[in-house]
């Protein structure tokens, strides 16, 4: 399955594969990693999330849900912090 989606890529055209950027999951950068929010996270099902700042179009880097492993909540870290951090 794997390689039959490989290839089937070679036929697409970019915008055919891409996701419309009001349909992303990202997360504002300024935003404190609290439980729910990590919880949201996970929930969301991705391992790489877009981070922005100020708007949806600005976005400053990705953030990787493993990277939350050994996040404490009670820090007020914030997601810029913790992707500069990573």
């Amino acid at each position: 399955n794997v390689m039959l989606g490989a290839m089937d890529l070679h036929d697409k055209m970019v915008s055919e594969a891409m996701t419309p950027l009001g349909e992303v999951y990202m997360i504002d950068a300024h935003e404190i990693l609290t439980d729910q929010l990590i919880h949201e996270i996970w929930e969301s099902g991705h391992s790489r999330i877009p981070v922005y700042r100020g708007n949806r179009g600005n976005i400053i880097g990705l953030l990787f849900a493993k990277d939350l492993l050994l996040t404490r909540t009670d820090e007020r870290t914030t997601v810029l912090d913790l992707i500069r951090f990573y």
